[in-house]
């Protein structure tokens, strides 16, 4: 059974198994598996929300946030998994890959001591290929015009095959406008003070300091 959680931008509980908090309509996309595709059904409600703001200025879009980071407009989550990226023979990261309909990011995990963020636009990219090495059985690369990243994946083939499919289908091209918010609260610093009396009193978590804090800024 997967508890409930809060939602990263209203702050409401929400169940992760879900894919949306009902509260904002924000799509929230989280899994702990070492290699998740985001349903279908959930995909095809982003993009028709998507394109329903992009069509309709008053229609809102939520936004769709992964692990807590928010997507740009218009941006689909498609798939995502364990990942570790070998930036030279000798060292590699490890961390989570998340493949949307415009990028590929990979985002290493808190605790490595050489932390690392890539974000490839799937435009720069020019080839994908399945790999495999004497050590390690799924590898797949990613070569851009000025690079060749290498990243040791569960499910290599089927990496492969979404990063083309993403590629080249326009199914993913969309655009949107930016995610709407909570209004700025005028009398934000007032607010903004009271929630750190109550951090520092440890009435409230660093998280729920966080994302209060969030609200009020409208970021």
């Amino acid at each position: 059974m997967i508890r409930s959680i809060n939602c990263p931008n209203c702050g409401a509980p929400y169940n992760p198994s879900k894919f949306v908090c009902e509260s904002c309509g924000s799509y929230v996309i989280m899994s702990y598996a070492n290699q998740f595709n985001v349903p279908k059904q959930t995909i095809d409600h982003i993009a028709e929300k998507i394109d329903r703001a992009a069509a309709d200025p008053e229609s809102s879009y939520p936004g769709t946030y992964v692990f807590g980071k928010l997507l740009g407009a218009g941006e689909i989550p498609i798939r995502m998994g364990a990942a570790n990226y070998y930036t030279s023979a000798l060292f590699s990261s490890g961390g989570k890959l998340l493949l949307t309909g415009t990028n590929l990011y990979f985002s290493s995990h808190m605790f490595n001591a050489g932390k690392t963020d890539l974000c490839i636009p799937l435009s720069e990219v020019t080839e994908v290929k399945h790999d495999r090495n004497q050590i390690v059985s799924d590898m797949i690369s990613v070569y851009t015009a000025a690079a060749r990243h290498k990243f040791v994946v569960y499910g290599g083939k089927e990496w492969v095959e979404q990063i083309r499919s993403a590629k080249d289908d326009p199914f993913y091209r969309k655009t949107a406008a930016a995610p709407s918010a909570a209004p700025v609260h005028e009398d934000y610093a007032d607010e903004l003070f009271k929630l750190k009396k109550l951090l520092d009193a440890g009435i409230i978590t660093e998280e729920e300091f966080t994302i209060k804090k969030r609200m009020l800024l409208n970021i």
